[in-house]
């Protein structure tokens, strides 16, 4: 397995979280054989998208992504609103609108989950040159 996938500074950021705050009673000798990141889009309300893609050239494309990153937890019951989505059925007006194409236009607010909002990107925690 390729372990540059995740960075050693974001390695050591977590482990050292986990020994802090999580688990404590975990050994910093110990460390783990390996790591996985999961990849969750967040979007500006945390909603997410399932919906078509607004282009008409790009129609055909059906977008099921994004959230608050933790849509994962989703995935055994949003299958029955994606193929709404395929065969042009409505979730109900108040779903539609939420997991709709945002345009930037639409009232901004706080998302569902404020506190947990990623307040950085992947990027930041990447391994500099020479690390």
């Amino acid at each position: 397995r390729d372990q540059r996938i995740v960075s050693e500074k974001l390695k050591k950021e977590t482990q050292d979280l986990i020994i802090s705050k999580v688990m404590p009673q975990y050994s910093r000798d110990r460390t783990p054989e390996y790591w996985r990141l999961c990849w969750d889009a967040a979007t500006p309300t945390q909603d997410q998208l399932i919906t078509r893609h607004p282009h008409e050239r790009l129609g055909n494309l059906i977008l099921a992504v994004g959230g608050s990153g933790h849509s994962y937890k989703f995935l055994p019951v949003i299958g029955q609103y994606v193929t709404n989505v395929v065969n042009g059925v409505s979730s109900g007006e108040e779903k539609d609108a939420a997991w709709a194409w945002k345009t930037g236009k639409e009232k901004s607010g706080r998302g569902a989950h404020e506190k947990v909002f990623p307040k950085r990107e992947l990027r930041d925690l990447e391994d500099e040159e020479g690390e």
